[in-house]
């Protein structure tokens, strides 16, 4: 093996980042050494990529970056028991502390002394990355590694839906993005009834309905307050998944949310959201949850089932491939609006 990597780190508070050539990290007790193979750009990679004011007030370079990945284990510390060389594995963004209360209640995704990878710990745009066992999940050796690396963001999906349950009701997911179109596609595998699908933009509402949605609304064109409750004899919707971040949305959520409906946030507002606690908290008794990353592991454990079924089709959101070296043009793509997952492959 080879003593030095490439790696894309931030090195720098401001904009962009760079190729470096750094040590293969060391080999220590509990943690396991894996080859990257691919690696996906999410939307948070694109924010630390840009560094706007809400990241940079959190994060300090330099670290490499990205956090969904797969690759292959090829070297195992002491005391590692779940783990082999040759075993092909994904990564569970959330490095938990194993000893605050949250971890020790089995809520680990939600550590008091949470590290991130690829923001405050480093990351998979890399050949290799050293991680803790506890956060890694073994997959089929078969798998497309491209599908393996958007399992985490599909995590997020399927954890937003356990939480809400969309068996037999109305559902509107508000943002078509990848995990957004990701979560269209598990709440009919779950047995949503009816799935109303926003988007600003008519290739991602494309997308959506080929993912399963019944109804698409361009929020910029419709009124989708108006449409969702003329599709529901004027009740609006059981539950409302908001996927975009965008403030607006929010608002449109609890507007078309039916008296006791379900509010689930997964989209991450860069700003505060103001509203009406009286009218949507109080007089219609709204459920509101958050959904931060996945349960470890139950999470995993569903996402597994629902791929090996062969009735999830997620592939549709794969998209291109590029050389490490190239990510000036991968991180264009992705940040250009495409419905699809863009990847680095750091070989």
């Amino acid at each position: 093996m080879p003593e030095k990597m490439k790696a894309l780190q931030k090195t720098f508070p401001q904009p962009g980042a760079e190729i470096k050539e750094i040590p293969i990290p060391e080999v220590k007790p509990g943690l396991v050494l894996v080859k990257v193979e691919v690696a996906a750009i999410c939307g948070s990679d694109q924010a630390v990529y840009r560094w706007p004011k809400h990241i940079a007030a959190k994060t300090s370079p330099p670290f490499t970056m990205g956090h969904e990945y797969c690759g292959m284990v090829v070297d195992v510390g002491s005391n590692v028991q779940n783990f082999s060389v040759g075993d092909r594995v994904v990564g569970e963004t959330h490095v938990p502390c194993g000893n605050c209360y949250m971890c020790r209640g089995g809520t680990q995704h939600l550590c008091i002394n949470m590290k991130s990878v690829g923001k405050t710990y480093d990351g998979c745009f890399a050949e290799y990355i050293l991680v803790p066992e506890s956060c890694l999940i073994k997959v089929h050796k078969n798998i497309n590694p491209s599908l393996g690396a958007i399992m985490e963001p599909l995590g997020v999906a399927v954890h937003a839906l356990q939480k809400t349950n969309p068996c037999g009701e109305t559902l509107a997911v508000l943002g078509c993005g990848p995990i957004g179109l990701m979560t269209i596609a598990v709440s009919k595998q779950m047995g949503a009834h009816i799935v109303f699908a926003t988007s600003r933009s008519d290739a991602k509402l494309n997308m959506a309905q080929k993912m399963g949605a019944d109804y698409q609304f361009n929020s910029r064109q419709d009124s989708v307050v108006e449409a969702v409750k003329a599709a529901t004899n004027d009740e609006g919707v059981d539950t409302v998944i908001e996927a975009s971040g965008s403030k607006e949305a929010f608002i449109e959520g609890l507007e078309i949310l039916k008296r006791h409906g379900k509010f689930c946030l997964l989209g991450i507002p860069t700003e505060p959201v103001l509203f009406d606690a009286d009218l949507f908290l109080i007089r219609k008794e709204l459920n509101i949850t958050g959904v931060w990353g996945r349960k470890m592991y139950s999470t995993w454990m569903l996402v597994d089932q629902l791929i090996a079924s062969g009735k999830l089709n997620v592939n549709p959101l794969i998209g291109d491939v590029y050389r490490i070296e190239d990510y000036a043009s991968a991180f264009e793509e992705a940040a250009s609006g495409t419905v699809q997952r863009i990847f680095l492959s750091p070989g």
